[in-house]
C-alpha cells in the first residue's frame, strides 16, 4: 500500500524515510537547547539574587563606615567649632582629614578601623598639650597658630597613635629640646609629632631572655639607635648631637640599615691600607657633621662621586682621606651643578697656560689645597679670574699682556699660591684690594711698563688676600704706623710683612725690644729712626723666634717666657688699645 501510494505520487520511500529522520533530529535539539536555556536561567537567577544579596552587605558596610566617619565629623566639629573656628569636612583645607578618617575607619584599611574612642583619647591629649579652648578656642603661644585644629588639619594620621606610649615621649622630648620655642617648631614641621620618638629611642632586637647578657643588649642598642651609633661610633658630641637634632631631625629617622650602609661604604674608601681606625671614624663622622643630608643620599650618588675624584688623582686610601678631612662636605655637593663643571672650568683655565698633562697635575693640586674651590659655580670663578684679570692690566697696559705671559697672570699666581681667595665673596675681594693700593699708592720703584703695583705685590704674596680686613690688615697697619716703620699710613712694606702676626710675632718682640733694651729710656721717641733702626723691620716682622733672639742677642728662654706671658694679655685685654694710644711698652708685672 505504501510503495503504492510514494510509487503513485512518484516519491522514493527511502527519501520519504530520510526526511522524517532529519525533522526528528531537529525537533530533538530544540527539545534540549529549551531545557539548557532554562537551567541557565535558573542559575541565572540564582547568581542574580545572590549578587543583589552581596551588594546589600557591602552597602550596609559602607553605611557603617560611614557611619563611623560622620560620628567622628561630628565629634570633632562638636567640640571645636567656636566663635573663632568653623570647621567644614567639605572645605579644601580639610580634604586631607576627611579623606583620611573615611580610608581609617574602613573595613579595607590594613589596620583595625578607627574607633570614636581613640579619636576622643588622641583629642583630649591635643587639647592638654596645644592649650586648645573649646569655647572661644585661644591660644596657649600667642605668636603661632599652633592647636589642636591646626594638628588635625596637618597630620590626620595622628588619630591612630597611641597618645601615652607613642605621642606624649616625642612631644615631651620635643618640648624638652626646643623649651619655649616648641610651639614655632611644631608649627614649621607639624609631622615629627607623630614620628617615632623621632628617632631617638631604638628598638631593641628580640633576643630571648635565657640569652640575654648585658653586651648584648647594649650591642643591639648601639646597632638600632641612630643617636648612639652616631656617638659611639662615629665620635659626635652630645653638644654635636644636639645641634643635629634641632636642624636637622629628620635624620635620626633614617634606617641602620641604610645608615650602616652608607658608613661601610665611606670606612672601605679611607681605610684602604690604614690602621687607624678611629681617626677614620671621627672623620666620617665630620663628613656627616658638615652635611647631614649625606645620609639621605643613595649609596649609588656617593660611589658616583667618590669615583669622580678618583678618576682626578685622589685615590681611595691616604689621598681620599686628606681630601675628606680637610672638607668634609665635598660629598654633598652635586655633581652635575658642582663638581663637574667647576672641575671642567678650572681644567680649561689651566689649559691655556701649560699642556693637558701639567693641567690636570695643578688642578689636582689646586682641589689637595682648597677642595671648598670645587663649591663655587662656574660663574663664580670666571667673573673672579675677570676681576684679577683687569687688575693685572692696570690703566695703561692691555690683556695682550696675560694672553701672551698667561704662567705669570695674578689670577693663575692666586690660584695656584692661595686658591682659597677664589672662596671669598668678589665685594670682599674688592674691599681689600682698595684698601691695600691706598697704602700701596706711594711706591714709585716700579717701572712705568710693569703691571700696577697692588697687582705686583699681591702677586709676590698672594696670601696677603686671605686675611681679614678688619681683624689682620688694619690693626697690623695700626702697629707699624705706631712704631714708625711706616709714615702717613702709606707705606711699601711686602704683603709677606702685613701678613706676620700681630699677637704672636710683632707685638711680643717689640715689647720685649723696648722692656729689656738698657739703651732705651723713657725720653726717648719710640717712632724715632734710632729705635726702627735697631729692630730692623725684616727681623722684626720675617724672622724666626730663634733667629729674632740670636741676632739681638736675646736669651731664647727668657723671651719664650715672655711671650707666653704676653700673648693672652695682648690677646684678651685692653693693653692693646691702651699700647695703640701711649706707646708704653706691656708690663706683666701689674697684670699678675
Amino acid at each position: 500500500m505504501k510503495s503504492s501510494c510514494c510509487s503513485h505520487i512518484g516519491i522514493h520511500p527511502h527519501v520519504v524515510f530520510y526526511f522524517c529522520f532529519l525533522v526528528l533530529n531537529v525537533f530533538c535539539r530544540a527539545s534540549l537547547a529549551f531545557l539548557c536555556t532554562t537551567t541557565c536561567w535558573g542559575k541565572g537567577f540564582t547568581v542574580l539574587h545572590a549578587s543583589i544579596g552581596t551588594s546589600q552587605q557591602n552597602i550596609n558596610s559602607k553605611n557603617r563606615q560611614n557611619e563611623n566617619a560622620q560620628k567622628i565629623f561630628s565629634l570633632i566639629m562638636e567640640r571645636y567649632n567656636g566663635t573663632e573656628v568653623c570647621i567644614d569636612f567639605n572645605d579644601e583645607e580639610w580634604r586631607k582629614a576627611k579623606r583620611y578618617i573615611y580610608y581609617a575607619t574602613s573595613t579595607s584599611s590594613t589596620k583595625h578601623p578607627l574607633s570614636v574612642e581613640q579619636v576622643v583619647a588622641v583629642l583630649d591629649f591635643l587639647d592638654e598639650t596645644f592649650g586648645a579652648n573649646r569655647v572661644n578656642h585661644q591660644y596657649q603661644n600667642k605668636n603661632t597658630d599652633i592647636d589642636s585644629v591646626f594638628i588635625l588639619k596637618s597630620v590626620p594620621r595622628i588619630l591612630r597613635k597611641d597618645p601615652e606610649r607613642f605621642i606624649k615621649p616625642t612631644v615631651n622630648f620635643l618640648k624638652e629640646l626646643y623649651g619655649p620655642m616648641f610651639s614655632q617648631f611644631v608649627q614649621r614641621r607639624p609631622d615629627l609629632v607623630i614620628a617615632s620618638g623621632v628617632g631617638y629611642n631604638g628598638r631593641k632586637k628580640a633576643i630571648p631572655p635565657d640569652h640575654q647578657t648585658l653586651v648584648q643588649v647594649e650591642e643591639c642598642f648601639l646597632e638600632t639607635n641612630v643617636e648612639v651609633y652616631l656617638e659611639k661610633n662615629l665620635c659626635l658630641s652630645s653638644a654635636e648631637l644636639s645641634t643635629l637634632k634641632k636642624k636637622h631631625p629628620s635624620l635620626f629617622e633614617i634606617s641602620m640599615k641604610k645608615l650602616h650602609g652608607t658608613v661601610d661604604y665611606l670606612r672601605s674608601v679611607i681605610r684602604m691600607g690604614s690602621e687607624e681606625y678611629c681617626q677614620d671614624d671621627a672623620i666620617i663622622g665630620k663628613i656627616i657633621k658638615a652635611n647631614p643630608n649625606i645620609l639621605n643620599l643613595s649609596l649609588e650618588n656617593i660611589q658616583a662621586k667618590i669615583m669622580f675624584l678618583s678618576d682626578l688623582g685622589f685615590d681611595a686610601g691616604e689621598n681620599m682621606r686628606a681630601l675628606l678631612k680637610k672638607y668634609p662636605g665635598i660629598l654633598g655637593l652635586s655633581l652635575d651643578r658642582n663638581l663637574r663643571p667647576t672641575t671642567t672650568a678650572l681644567l680649561e683655565y689651566y689649559t691655556k697656560a701649560m699642556d693637558d698633562e701639567s693641567s690636570r697635575k695643578f688642578v689636582k693640586k689646586t682641589i689637595a689645597l682648597h677642595p671648598q674651590l670645587l663649591a663655587l659655580s662656574p660663574a663664580n670663578f670666571a667673573a673672579k679670574i675677570s676681576y684679577f684679570d683687569k687688575l693685572d692690566c692696570g690703566d695703561s697696559l692691555g690683556i695682550d699682556m696675560i694672553i701672551r705671559h698667561p704662567k705669570s697672570s695674578l689670577a693663575l699666581k692666586l690660584l695656584m699660591a692661595a686658591p682659597s681667595v677664589y672662596s671669598l665673596s668678589l665685594e670682599n675681594i674688592q674691599e681689600k684690594v682698595s684698601y691695600l693700593s691706598g697704602l700701596w699708592s706711594t711706591d714709585v720703584s716700579r717701572p712705568t711698563v710693569d703691571r700696577p703695583v697692588e697687582a705686583k705685590q699681591i702677586s709676590d704674596f698672594p696670601a696677603v688676600l686671605t686675611l681679614s680686613l678688619e681683624g689682620n690688615l688694619q690693626p697690623t697697619i695700626a702697629f707699624y704706623n705706631r712704631t714708625g716703620y711706616i709714615q702717613d699710613g702709606r707705606t711699601t712694606l711686602p704683603g709677606r710683612y702685613l701678613a706676620s702676626s700681630l699677637y704672636n710675632r710683632l707685638l711680643p718682640r717689640w715689647n720685649y725690644f723696648l722692656k729689656f733694651d738698657q739703651k732705651i729710656d723713657e725720653d726717648t721717641e719710640y717712632r724715632s729712626q734710632e729705635v726702627t733702626g735697631r729692630l730692623p723691620l725684616h727681623i722684626l716682622a720675617g724672622a724666626s723666634d730663634q733667629i729674632f733672639c740670636k741676632r739681638m742677642k736675646y736669651s731664647y728662654e727668657d723671651y719664650m717666657k715672655f711671650k707666653k706671658e704676653a700673648v693672652p694679655i695682648l690677646k684678651f685685654s685692653s693693653q692693646f688699645d691702651t699700647w695703640i694710644s701711649t706707646g708704653r711698652p706691656i708690663d706683666l708685672d701689674d697684670n699678675d
